[in-house]
């Protein structure tokens, strides 16, 4: 039996019987925990407050061997979860918690998915805005995946793309716009965007204008859906609050008459 501890942030916590809890960490490391925690919901003293989404923790587990399901024996909150107003930035916090817990992989480690995830939701935290924050993390998340191609090139020629229009889709990556090319806009401005995030923090990238926005705002987490195979709920539950209650005949907005 092996005991281990670190750093962790609490991706997701999911009630199991009366007061157990299944609990997705990422280490301090970068790997992805799956645990179990037995009575979390009884015991304040190993577990208080810290069995929340997007909480710091200092954890502890235990593992009896390499196939075992480790079992969460404390963890102790070192830093508060997002706080639930105003809601779209606790959407945004929740969207960049599920992104990391779809692409980071157990077994793997990677000490920047860590630093990555803490660092962004420092500033959705401090009040940055929220957007363009998880569009970075979406990009780094794909690019330390392997799963983000040269934005430089076409990828169907080999070509540079330099100031041509592209779109990009998960089978045959970055490709030069052109009849019957298929997948989502990725324009000169987008790709710009998107290579200053690989030299800048979070905080000091560059607001994308408004089509370049737009555009990464679509293809990014079409991508992930694409790539992962599942939906990014609060990503979608956001995107409903940022439309307005729908009217009954579907038109967002619209008021009732």
């Amino acid at each position: 039996m092996t005991i281990q501890e670190d750093d962790a942030i609490v991706l997701d916590v999911r009630t199991q019987r009366e007061s157990d809890r299944s609990v997705l960490l990422l280490t301090g490391r970068g790997e992805r925990l799956f645990a179990w925690a037995p009575g979390a919901a009884r015991s304040v003293r190993r577990f208080g407050a810290a069995l929340q989404p997007g909480a710091r923790v200092r954890a502890r587990w235990r593992r009896r061997g390499e196939s075992a399901l480790p079992v969460l024996e404390e963890a102790h909150l070192t830093g508060a979860p997002p706080r639930p107003d105003p809601l779209e930035r606790y959407y945004a916090s929740a969207h960049v918690l599920e992104v990391v817990a779809a692409l980071a992989r157990e077994g793997q480690e990677d000490p920047r998915l860590y630093r990555l995830t803490a660092r962004v939701l420092d500033r959705l935290a401090a009040g940055d805005p929220p957007a363009p924050l998880c569009r970075y993390l979406e990009a780094w998340m794909l690019r330390l995946a392997g799963l983000l191609p040269d934005l430089a090139r076409c990828d169907a020629s080999g070509e540079p793309l330099a100031g041509r229009a592209a779109r990009i889709t998960p089978q045959h990556g970055l490709v030069a716009d052109g009849p019957g090319v298929r997948g989502w806009p990725l324009g000169p401005a987008a790709r710009r965007w998107l290579e200053a995030t690989r030299h800048a923090a979070p905080d000091a990238v560059d607001t994308p204008d408004r089509e370049a926005a737009a555009e990464l705002e679509h293809a990014l987490p079409a991508l992930i859906e694409a790539f992962t195979e599942r939906p990014l709920r609060a990503l979608r539950a956001w995107r409903r609050l940022e439309r307005g209650p729908a009217a009954p005949d579907g038109i967002p907005g619209e008021p009732e008459r």
